[in-house]
């Protein structure tokens, strides 16, 4: 009797074995549906490209005799483009009849999918040619030049390459400080972090970071009010001077609402000068022990400098985007997304974050904890964005003489609009991990609290990025809200911006322009959230 080992055959998977599972038919049917789809496409756009998209008119031509979408207008009524449509429809409908004919022939199931792929994309295709047919009976020529002015957008987008890169050294010098300021806010927060799950929050590298942090603040200090970080060091106070601020006014005999003023300036100058001092210090303690050699037995250590590596190439891009931002000219499209897109972020940031505090507070088991949370949560949830904005803008800050810019104002209201919303989000996905999860972790002696942040909460958030995705999206949008604030030109967000141009130009093709925008914003950041999701739910058995 021998004992023999069965070989392993490969999955049923993969781009080889779907092609060798195929025949004829389905082969036709798969390529025939791709011929499809891409004749209409490639092929309007070939026409559209040989007729022209736009062209230059003389100052004072009437549009009647000479309009910049004349030659997108001819192009969309042309012959050839009938012809690409006719061409279309038959190639689809011969797909179909190539497709009913192959279905007695299935030898395989990829055979059958390829031959289902190429039914879905001719159908496509000839949805799309049905729509430009359509199309070609309405009035075209006015809906070119009202929607479909190419160089109106082309005009507008602001962005200049012989201005950027004639100023390209002083934008590379600029996104210095942004790659120093991100890097240091990496840090403080990864110190944050390790004394809040920390079990010693002052043991080591905590307590070198530290020590190095204080004793940084009080050179920064030294050197600040002495006046020593003038000319190039002058970013290195990042706002203002500890010396600038108003005392006097905090502490004289003004009114109320100038001590209000004068108290935000001083706790606000000496935030942001602590915390710039204390990153320069940390930094100054993690390259201590970098050198030290600990960084090779310590995986907090090398946690903390990939962090900080990542977050200043990041910084540094981003430095560099915002000076390209700045030599746009105004109104622009780029300077708009970039307004859209610190709105949105520094909203996120503050919403996020709060409302996972809060989503904290909502599950507390006493009433004096959760009610206020309930109450805020139900505030913001059952009153409109537009009425909070307004109300906050153009209601508190006035009434209380606050020194607030309208730009400030709409961050705060987006962040603590959208703390409402993903405190419930967080609470949802909280309360579907299981229950015997975290009477588990109980059991094994960790506290309510300790339960919470190393078994619940990491698992529960892994869970609910998908819906914060989907309200971050919202966020982005909800940015157009804040043009009714009164923002400066250079402080527009998208919409804002195509609002002013179409006041100007009365063409609403800056409203697609506006639209373009938000999909250029929005794409790439669903694709990069999708990817986080993707490695962070890695091992998990299931997954809302």
């Amino acid at each position: 009797m021998s004992l023999g080992v069965e070989r392993l055959t490969p999955p049923d998977r993969g781009i080889r074995y779907f092609m060798a599972q195929q025949n004829g038919w389905s082969w036709a049917s798969f390529w025939m549906g791709i011929g499809t789809l891409v004749m209409v496409m490639l092929g309007t756009l070939v026409v559209l490209t040989a007729h022209g998209w736009t062209q230059f008119c003389p100052e004072g031509a009437k549009a009647t005799e000479c309009s910049p979408t004349d030659p997108l207008a001819e192009g969309l009524m042309s012959r050839g483009l009938g012809l690409v449509i006719i061409a279309t429809v038959i190639l689809g409908v011969a797909t179909w009849v190539i497709s009913v004919i192959s279905m007695r022939v299935y030898q395989t199931k990829p055979a059958k999918e390829a031959t289902l792929v190429g039914i879905v994309l001719a159908a496509q295709g000839v949805g799309f040619a049905g729509f430009l047919m359509w199309f070609r009976g309405s009035d075209v020529d006015r809906f070119a030049r009202n929607f479909l002015d190419v160089r109106l957008i082309g005009d507008h987008i602001g962005l200049v390459w012989s201005k950027i890169t004639a100023q390209f050294g002083a934008i590379a010098e600029a996104a210095v400080p942004w790659a120093i300021n991100m890097a240091i806010a990496g840090l403080l927060v990864w110190i944050v972090w390790r004394m809040v799950v920390s079990d010693n929050p002052v043991a080591e590298p905590i307590r070198t970071v530290l020590l190095a942090g204080t004793a940084a603040i009080v050179l920064g200090l030294l050197l600040d009010v002495t006046g020593l970080l003038t000319g190039n060091l002058a970013w290195l106070r990042i706002t203002e001077r500890i010396g600038e601020v108003n005392w006097g006014t905090l502490l004289g005999t003004g009114s109320r609402a100038d001590h209000v003023d004068g108290l935000a300036q001083g706790i606000g100058s000496l935030l942001r000068f602590a915390a710039l001092w204390l990153g320069y210090g940390a930094f100054a303690g993690i390259c201590y022990r970098i050198l030290r050699g600990d960084w090779r037995s310590d995986e907090h250590i090398r946690g903390a400098v990939r962090a900080m590596l990542i977050l200043a190439g990041s910084g540094y891009v981003i430095g560099i985007v915002k000076g390209m931002v700045v030599t746009a000219t105004l109104p622009s499209f780029a300077a708009g997304a970039w307004n859209t897109l610190i709105l949105s972020v520094a909203g996120a940031a503050i919403g996020f974050g709060g409302g996972l505090v809060l989503s904290l507070f909502a599950m507390s088991s006493r009433a004096v904890v959760r009610a206020p949370a309930r109450i805020y949560i139900n505030f913001f949830r059952g009153t409109p964005l537009i009425w909070q904005i307004s109300f906050a803008g153009m209601g508190i800050v006035p009434a209380l003489h606050l020194n607030i810019s309208p730009y400030w104002v709409a961050i705060m209201v987006l962040g603590l609009n959208l703390a409402a919303y993903s405190a419930e989000v967080y609470r949802a996905g909280i309360q579907s991990i299981e229950r015997g999860q975290m009477e588990a972790s109980r059991t094994l002696g960790l506290s309510y609290m300790q339960s919470l942040q190393y078994v619940v909460v990491p698992q529960a958030i892994r869970r609910v990025i998908p819906p914060l995705l989907n309200e971050f999206v919202i966020l982005i949008k909800d940015t157009s809200l804040v043009s009714i604030l009164g923002l400066t030109l250079s402080q527009k967000e998208l919409l804002g911006v195509g609002r002013t141009i179409y006041s100007s130009t009365f063409d609403a093709t800056a409203w697609l322009g506006a639209a373009a925008g938000f999909l250029i914003i929005t794409l790439p950041m669903i694709r990069i959230v999708t990817i986080v999701e993707r490695r962070m739910r890695s091992g998990l058995t299931s997954v809302i």
